[in-house]
Parts: C-alpha cells; structure tokens; sequence
C-alpha cells in the first residue's frame, strides 16, 4: 500500500512541477498571477508530502513521535491554505478583502492545529506512534469544507464578467474533488486519494482558468474589430467597413438589381466650422449621420467614409427610391440646421458598372445637388442684398 502512495504522491508532485512550468510559459499570465499559481502548488506540494511522510512515519521508532506531531501539523494546516490560493488566483487585488473572513478562519485552523500536537484536539499520535483522529477533528473537516466553497464561490463570481460562464464544468471540477478528499476520509484508511484529486483538480481549474483567459482575448480582438468597422463620432460604419462592403459586392458580381447607392453629403459645414466651432461642426455630423441611418439603416448599411462624406449602401425595389428621397428630405427639416446634398444610382439601370462606378454617379449627382444649394443661396445672398440696397435708396 504504501509503495502504491508513494508512486501516487511523486506523480502529484510532478503534477505540481509540470503546471508550474506551464504557468511559466503562459505569456498571457502577468507576474502577479504567476505567483499566485506557484504559491498554490506549493502549499499543495507541501501538503501532499506532509500526509505522505504521516503515513511513512505510523509505526515508526519512538523518537519519530515529535516530527510524526509536526508533519500531521503541517499537513492539516495547509492542506485547507491551498484551497485559498485557488480563490485568490481569480480574485482581483480589489477584491481580496472579501478573502479576510476565510483568512482569519485558516488562521484560527493554524492555531488550533499547533495546538493538537500539546492537546490532541484534532489529531494526536497514539502510544505506538501511529497517527488518530482528536474530538475536534470535524472542526478541520468543516474548515476544509468551507476552503472549498470558497473556491467555487470565487470562480463562480469570475465567471460572471464573461458570456460563457462555464458553470458545470466548474461544479463537476469541485465535485472531483470532493469525491477524492470523500473517498479517502471515509475510507478504511488505506484509501489515498485526497493529494491525487487535488492534483487533478489543480491541472483542471488551469484549464477552466486558461477558457476565461482565452474568452477575455477574443473579446478583445471582437471590441478592437469594432473599433475598425465603426465610426467612434457618429457609431456608423467606417472607411474600413465601406472598402471591406466593396470587395463583397466584387467577389459576387454582377450586382444584385435591387442594389442602390447614395452619396450623401452636408451643406455648409466649413461655414458652421469657421463661425461656431469645430464641436458645432461635429454635432452637425452627428446629426447628419442619425438622419442618414433612420432614413436608409432598414434597408442597408450606411458609412461615414470621411469629413461629411456619407454613403448608404441599400437594398430596394426602383418604385421607392422616390419615396425614400422624400423621407430625406423630411428627416432633415426635422434637425434645425441641417441642409443635406444627396445623389442616388440603381444597378438596374447600369446593370454592367461595378460598385464603385455606381457609387460615382451618385458621387457626381450628390455634386450637382450640392452646387445647385450653393447657387440658389449666392442668388438669395444677392437679391437679400439688392433689397437692402434698393431699402436704403428709399
């Protein structure tokens, strides 16, 4: 039996070493956190070669009985320790606190343990040195206990900062353990299993960790994507997403019929810019792009490609595109100060033109648009001005 533990307990500890060498290389973990797995696997460590050197040393001469007192001591003291550092290595720094209560209970196991070597409360070593169980031995049992949930409860709060929280895997890992520390505290004595299950536990809940850590680099990468596809003044698509659209539509050519673009574009913003402020002019943006997108969003994407440079990219039958320039219209007299220039191209009409040809008729319509709001107010400007003339004549 005890060559079998043996073989057991080196394998444990070989297990602690190989997931310390794993934590060394993972270039996701920072400084802290490794520390935090090291100082795990060594309290797990020591524990699993105090219980081994408590079995070695049942039986043995009589002036092994103080170290027998000591190992046991150790033993009972950092086994539940080992549950703590599990908790502490999801928990951030902020939220140690949370950890006080736990600690002071462990500190009191501490006590209590030194303690039994004098006492014999919790464990005591009989006349022919062999190792028994105190009256008070269910008080270190519902500490263990309590060390345990203390981990479920930590990884379970974790959790909850991802889309993927990973419950029963977490519940079945705690539930391993339970089943090892179970099988070896309610056994005939010649069951080992608690440093075995905590060994298992310990590589398991590196990989539950590792899950999260990979859930936080993809969610990441998702929010840099994000980033990239939409425009941060206006929260519509970006240049990025418009040239990333037109490779789409080039890879399934020819163009859907359906398939209409328009160039929108603001009037006067340099004016607002010049007179009231570049912030007036990025609200003018904004506005612009909230009309642009009610107007146009159903029916398909709409891009702030630069300055006020909008394009909406749509899906429609040709008989709306009247109905839609109207609601245009109407969505811009709704916003005081915005005057919008806008042209459109359907690919029915120019069934042979790629997108971007299709996209600078509606560029060059957009201009023309543009141009003619500019001359209708240089003419206002002009008969304002005879008029103030013409007043001042009188």
């Amino acid at each position: 039996m005890l060559n079998n533990y043996t073989a057991i307990v080196i394998l444990s500890c070989l297990t602690m070493c190989v997931l310390g060498i794993l934590v060394y290389e993972n270039a996701r973990f920072d400084k802290a956190t490794k520390h935090r797995f090291y100082l795990t696997y060594a309290f797990i460590v020591v524990a699993t070669l105090s219980e081994w050197l408590g079995i070695v040393l049942n039986g043995a001469p009589a002036w092994t009985v103080g170290l027998h007192s000591i190992v046991k001591c150790a033993d009972y003291i950092f086994t539940p320790i080992a549950g703590i550092c599990f908790a502490l290595q999801v928990s951030d720094t902020k939220e140690w606190k949370k950890h006080i209560w736990i600690a002071v209970i462990l500190a009191a196991n501490a006590v209590l343990e030194i303690s039994s070597v004098f006492t014999g409360w919790t464990f005591y070593i009989n006349e022919e040195n062999y190792y028994c169980h105190g009256p008070l031995y269910i008080v270190y049992t519902v500490i263990y206990c309590i060390s345990i949930v203390d981990v479920l409860i930590s990884f379970r709060v974790y959790s909850k900062k991802f889309k993927r929280q990973n419950r029963t895997s977490l519940y079945a890992i705690i539930i391993l353990a339970c089943m090892g520390i179970g099988f070896q505290e309610f056994g005939n004595g010649s069951i080992r299993t608690s440093c075995l299950s905590l060994a298992f536990c310990s590589a398991l809940l590196f990989i539950h960790y590792n899950e999260f850590l990979q859930q936080t680099t993809d969610d990441h990468l998702i929010h840099q994507k994000d980033l990239i596809e939409t425009d941060t003044l206006t929260g519509m698509l970006s240049r990025y997403s418009y040239v990333k659209t037109l490779n789409e539509y080039h890879n399934n050519a020819p163009l859907p019929p359906g398939l209409a673009v328009f160039s929108v574009d603001i009037n006067g913003l340099k004016l607002v810019n010049d007179t009231q402020g570049h912030a007036a002019g990025d609200q003018l943006i904004r506005n612009a792009a909230e009309c642009i997108s009610e107007v146009f969003g159903r029916y398909g994407k709409c891009f702030r490609i630069g300055g006020d440079e909008f394009i909406a990219i749509v899906h429609i039958e040709t008989g709306k595109i009247t109905d839609i320039c109207q609601s245009l219209s109407i969505a811009q007299e709704r916003r005081k100060g915005l005057s919008l220039a806008s042209g459109f191209a359907v690919a029915e009409n120019h069934p042979d033109l790629s997108i971007e040809e299709l996209i600078n008729i509606a560029d060059k319509r957009m201009y023309e648009n543009k141009e003619n709001y500019y001359r209708t107010m240089q003419l206002d400007g002009h008969r304002a001005e005879a008029a103030e003339i013409s007043g001042a004549a009188k």
